[in-house]
């Protein structure tokens, strides 16, 4: 009989890591070694002390394990120094962040970057829409979210505006048009009752897309739902810095946005394009859940799952490109059943969601 893999996962009590492993656990098929800094008991499980930021203790946590699944937050302060340790260590690693440096990993190991909800989660939204379909193809997406931010969330949501990871005011026409676009006032998104601020940002892993797929167009928004959270992000872009002062600020604002109001996070996807016969056809995915941490969870579960059961071969790879779609969704919804996950315009991957109720959004 085949040994279970064993899977390591790194900040494994935070908000992440605590609903990754619930699913491994429940998929099952694997044995979990839980990496924290502080550690309590944990049925089922190993359970070893480690610190992210020393190497030689990630070394020392990774062997053995066939794959090590990083939550540690905020991820931007360490970059690849745990990557490297946990390659070196003879594991191959999955990230909920994309850290920037994508060398090739040694011969016959595996990373997979962007297992969280954006990037990762927004990246499918393209492939979902675009499946069966010919060009030429637009697409517009956004990501909205309200809800209070952690601090490790708020540090690597701070340190990300200058890392490179996408371009403000950019938009896609066969290649990167920079400053094309303009901040939208009144920007509207599906589930979401209220105009938001829509600010556009051509990620870098919507121009991967859209290099694949490919994209004749494509728009991203990031939408800001209340005044506090943009008002930080625009003051704070450029500086290049996530001390306790700036990330203290964000966190208070990411509280005044959400006071007295219902958490979310929302998805939303739009493309164009035409039908192998010519027709033209138009389709939508909107997909909302009320926690994002709970969300990066389950993608990164099942970024892990796919590599455990040897459906990502060796190399460097995105989530959004190696993770099932179909798998995903439902997965989705079993374990965080207050997700609405809603297509338009006859997508082929539909029929793996369960139907909602109108009356819920």
């Amino acid at each position: 009989m085949r040994e279970r893999a064993l899977v390591g996962v790194l900040g494994a009590a935070g908000a992440v890591g605590t609903v990754a492993r619930a699913c491994l656990r429940d998929a099952g098929g694997v044995r979990i070694r839980s990496g924290h800094r502080r550690p309590g008991p944990a049925a089922g499980e190993e359970v070893a002390v480690v610190d992210a930021a020393d190497p030689a203790a990630v070394r020392r946590f990774a062997a053995g394990c066939h794959v090590v699944l990083d939550c540690t937050a905020p991820a931007y302060t360490l970059m690849d120094r745990v990557r490297r340790a946990v390659l070196e260590a003879g594991a191959d690693y999955v990230s909920v962040m994309d850290d920037g440096c994508t060398q090739v990993p040694p011969e016959g190991r595996t990373v997979v970057l962007a297992a969280g909800v954006s990037p990762g989660l927004s990246g499918m939204l393209p492939r979902l829409l675009a499946e069966g379909l010919v060009g030429p193809m637009r697409f517009t997406g956004a990501y909205a979210g309200l809800g209070g931010l952690t601090a490790g969330a708020a540090a690597d949501y701070l340190l990300s505006l200058d890392a490179g990871y996408g371009t403000p005011l950019a938009v896609w026409r066969g290649r990167e048009v920079p400053r094309a676009l303009r901040v939208d006032d009144d920007y509207r998104i599906p589930t979401v009752e209220r105009a938001l601020t829509g600010y556009p940002y051509l990620t870098a892993e919507l121009r991967r897309q859209a290099l694949v797929l490919p994209l004749a167009q494509a728009v991203w928004f990031n939408a800001f739902d209340g005044p506090h959270v943009l008002a930080t992000t625009s003051r704070r872009r450029g500086t290049r810095l996530a001390d306790a002062d700036a990330v203290a600020e964000l966190v208070r604002a990411s509280r005044l946005d959400a006071a007295g109001r219902r958490p979310y996070q929302v998805l939303h996807g739009e493309l164009d394009a035409r039908a192998p016969d010519g027709t033209p056809v138009h389709r939508s995915v909107v997909i909302r859940g009320s926690d994002g941490s709970a969300l990066s969870g389950v993608v990164a579960a099942e970024a892990v799952l796919a590599l455990t059961t040897g459906r990502v071969p060796p190399g460097v790879w995105y989530a959004s490109d190696v993770v099932d779609s179909r798998r995903l969704l439902a997965s989705l919804q079993h374990r965080l059943p207050d997700t609405v996950v809603r297509f338009t315009g006859n997508v082929p991957c539909s029929e793996a969601v369960t139907p909602q109720v109108e009356g819920f959004l």
